[in-house]
């Protein structure tokens, strides 16, 4: 049985959730800036990293269709979008990365926080708006989201792997300590006390518990490419986004059909090319059959360049 909701609130979310803005990304591929400014285009509210929708794509495959979209919907328009326009859910702690005050004007956010909404006004607000959603992780889910949504605007962000597993090292992310019991935060397959991020196949669990942390990390990146591949998504590639922002992000906003917002041009302005220290002999640190997998997602991504700067 399917709880079904207010028809006109379910239909204003549904048409809202099918055209949202989805920025999936291999983690450490420039997913966090470009989040914050699609969310400083103009009527675009995106969320980052909502822990909701992390689980609710590990289930994926595990509750009917209607239930599944039923939650993702109602998540997504009420909890996130209509909350957000009313204040009741954005981040003021402007110390952090994705802070609203980023992305929008203080005149903006202080008449959210300082203004009483009729559910029935807000529905009205939400319909010039756009939602907008930022995940660092690909997996297979992907292809069954965009089915679901095919006016789904989603797009991609990569990276060369030598940067990838060097920034990923950096972090210490992927250190054993980090999947142990109780410390692995995100959804996860826990097998002999050990966390398994929930997009690894049942078939690789071994493999990925007996990995080095670099292995895990390229294990990682060749799986995200492939799903990129799979899922045919818009790209941007990093280096284009350091070295030519301004072209790149114009072509972003026109192909995701969004005006820049007031703090756009001031976000893009921030993207500087950082001195890349990246040893090039880092796959040395891989398996051999790791390395050449590398090697041609490697050449395979940067053969396909980026949507948005391909003339």
């Amino acid at each position: 049985m399917v709880i079904n909701k207010n028809n006109h609130t379910r239909d204003i979310a549904h048409d809202k959730t099918s055209q949202a803005i989805f920025l999936f990304g291999v983690p450490r591929s420039g997913t966090f800036i470009l989040g914050k400014i699609i969310h400083s285009f103009k009527n675009v509210e995106c969320t980052f990293e909502p822990p909701t929708l992390l689980s609710l794509f590990s289930l994926i495959n595990k509750i009917d269709e209607s239930s599944w979209k039923l939650l993702f919907e109602t998540h997504l328009f009420e909890d996130f979008f209509m909350n957000a326009l009313a204040g009741r859910s954005i981040n003021c702690n402007r110390i952090d990365d994705s802070s609203v005050y980023h992305s929008k004007e203080e005149g903006e956010i202080e008449k959210r926080l300082t203004s009483t909404f009729r559910e029935t006004t807000l529905q009205e607000i939400c319909k010039n708006g756009i939602i907008a959603c930022k995940l660092s992780f690909i997996s297979p889910e992907l292809l069954k989201l965009k089915k679901w949504y095919p006016n789904l605007r989603v797009l991609s962000s990569l990276r060369e792997a030598e940067d990838v597993i060097s920034s990923y090292l950096v972090k210490d992310w992927y250190s054993d300590k980090n999947f142990q019991r109780n410390s692995f935060v995100k959804p996860h397959i826990l097998k002999n006390n050990y966390c398994i991020p929930f997009w690894i196949p049942e078939v690789d669990y071994d493999l990925w518990i007996n990995f080095s942390q670099i292995e895990k990390i390229a294990y990682d990146y060749i799986y995200m490419s492939r799903q990129i591949k799979k899922s045919d998504n818009n790209v941007i590639w990093y280096s284009d986004l350091v070295n030519k922002p301004k072209k790149t992000i114009q072509r972003l906003s026109k192909s995701m059909k969004v005006d820049w917002g007031t703090k756009t041009e001031g976000l893009v302005s921030t993207i500087s090319r950082k001195t890349n220290r990246t040893s090039r002999t880092i796959l040395n640190n891989v398996s051999i059959e790791l390395r050449e997998e590398l090697n041609y997602w490697n050449d395979f991504n940067k053969s396909r360049g980026s949507y948005f700067t391909n003339e």
